[in-house]
């Protein structure tokens, strides 16, 4: 963020620890020719003064003009993004406001369009990721979580054979994002603020891509999106696990499960089992905490896929 002022790595640590610690003594620095070239450089711009002392300006008033010319220069690129917008629309042969749906066919044109939809999102930001994997943008950096959109990614359980994919994902959670997973998904998504999305026109392929806009058929991506990610599992989920080690369950948690999924309420699993509904609660969190889960849906799920249901474990 500090780069907005024309900051870099080692000039932001600097004019921050004047900030916290300084003044300082100039000789207090081991000095070498790059630590006087970011010292003059931070004087040059009027964040630091002093020689033999040197003390940090006041952000409010060294930072101030900096700020206003960047808002200056957004305010013009807008105005002039604006004109172009005007241009592109009164051009027939273009996408007009009264087409829902755009065939994208250049790849170049459809990486730009996916980096302006995942970039420009402020709200919301939602995912398909389909095997094989695919690595769109190289852009891999952590977003700021005061500014960041609510995200959510569902990834295929086979995409997570392919370590770049295995990375990515931690780098999506790393920044702020909620990854779940799940066995399949029919097609790859993306889906900015429900205004745009980008779509294959034919599932499994990836050329060409459909860019739809806000509309009916936008509304059908973002509930289809909903439906499917009400059953996925959280990505902290041992997903593949096979019962064998130690967040298996005993032989009257897999009953309580097994009750759970044949719908009994937790009063008839308690009376079957002679036990407290209070207990029945309790177990029932446990093995959601274990499982990683936050409903009794993908719980069951779980117990599926890990085997539980299946299994006859010593209590």
């Amino acid at each position: 963020m500090y780069q907005i002022f024309g900051l870099d790595d080692d000039a932001e640590a600097l004019y921050r620890l004047l900030l916290r610690e300084g003044p300082l003594r100039a000789d207090s620095f081991a000095l070498n020719p790059a630590e006087g070239a970011i010292i003059e450089r931070l004087r040059d711009d009027g964040l630091i003064y002093g020689e033999d002392v040197l003390t940090a300006a006041r952000p409010g008033l060294a930072l101030k003009g900096r700020l206003l010319e960047r808002q200056r220069a957004i305010n013009a690129a807008e105005a002039l993004m604006t004109e172009y917008e005007a241009l592109y629309q009164s051009n027939s042969r273009h996408y007009s406001d009264g087409v829902p749906v755009e065939v994208l066919t250049d790849p170049a044109h459809i990486r730009r369009t996916f980096s302006h939809i995942e970039g420009s999102a402020r709200s919301e930001l939602l995912s398909f990721v389909t095997a094989p994997f695919q690595v769109v943008t190289g852009d891999r950096r952590v977003l700021d979580p005061s500014d960041h959109p609510r995200c959510r990614i569902l990834v295929e359980e086979e995409v997570f054979t392919d370590e770049a994919a295995v990375a990515a994902a931690q780098h999506s959670a790393d920044s702020g994002c909620e990854v779940r997973v799940i066995d399949r998904l029919p097609f790859k998504l993306i889906i900015g603020d429900r205004r745009q999305a980008l779509v294959p026109q034919a599932p499994g392929e990836t050329m060409p891509v459909l860019l739809i806009h806000a509309g009916t058929v936008l509304d059908a991506l973002v509930a289809t999106f909903d439906v499917f990610w009400e059953r996925a599992l959280p990505r902290r989920t041992a997903w593949r696990n096979n019962g064998t080690d130690d967040t298996r369950p005993t032989q009257q948690e897999i009953t309580i499960l097994r009750h759970l999924a044949r719908g009994a309420t937790e009063q008839q699993i308690a009376t079957t089992l002679t036990i407290s509904k209070r207990t029945v609660i309790r177990r029932i969190q446990q093995l959601m905490d274990r499982a990683g889960v936050d409903t009794r849906f993908q719980l069951a799920l779980h117990a599926a896929r890990a085997g539980w249901l299946s299994k006859v474990v010593d209590a």
